[in-house]
Formats: C-alpha cells, sequence, structure tokens
C-alpha cells in the first residue's frame, strides 16, 4: 500500500518511491534499478508499478530462501553488483545467455 500511496504524487512513480522506502524498511522494499528489472522481469525493462511489485515479490522470495541477514534491498545490491561486475569484467565473457539466466532465476522465483 505504501508505494501505491506515494506513486499517487504528482512526479513521483514506482522507481523514486522504491528508492526511499528500500531505505526505509529494507525488509519489505527493493530499489528499482535497471539491473534488478532486466535480471528479475521476463520482457521489456519498463518502471510501471505492476513491474516493480513482480520484481519485488521475487525479492522477497529470493531473501526468503537465502534466509538469516537477507532482506529484499540486499537481493537487489546483489543483483545490481553481479549485473555490474559481468557489465565491466574485461578478463572473461561473465554474462549469462538467456537460458542461463531464466535456469539461476527459476531456482529462486
Amino acid at each position: 500500500e505504501s508505494i501505491k500511496e506515494m506513486c499517487k504524487l504528482s512526479g513521483v512513480g514506482p522507481a523514486s518511491s522504491s528508492a526511499i522506502l528500500s531505505l526505509l524498511r529494507p525488509d519489505l522494499f527493493v530499489f528499482m534499478d535497471d539491473e534488478v528489472i532486466e535480471c528479475l522481469h521476463k520482457g521489456k525493462r519498463e518502471y510501471t508499478l505492476k513491474v516493480y511489485l513482480n520484481i519485488n515479490d521475487k525479492c522477497q522470495t529470493i531473501a526468503t530462501q537465502l534466509g538469516e541477514g537477507w532482506d529484499v534491498r540486499r537481493v537487489g545490491r546483489a543483483l545490481w553488483t553481479a549485473a555490474t561486475i559481468s557489465a565491466y569484467s574485461d578478463e572473461e565473457d561473465l554474462t549469462l545467455s538467456k537460458q542461463e539466466k531464466n535456469e539461476v532465476v527459476g531456482k529462486f522465483c
């Protein structure tokens, strides 16, 4: 409900709302950044409430499976870190194929 209410404010969408809420309640809200969307959302990258709720649910599932010490914000940061390392790796190609990505995501979602 919190994110839905914040999105009603003029000029505030899911990404901006998630930035604030993820700092206040890291146990409930992941920050909606490009890397998290691309990792967990099948299809075109979109900044909609529907997409946010979907990726937030997936991060919650992953955090629960990883156990103590993991919350949705930490899962999001881990996904961002992995994507950034992959994007800037000079030594070898660390990117996952579409099939490999689906297998990894499928284990958690």
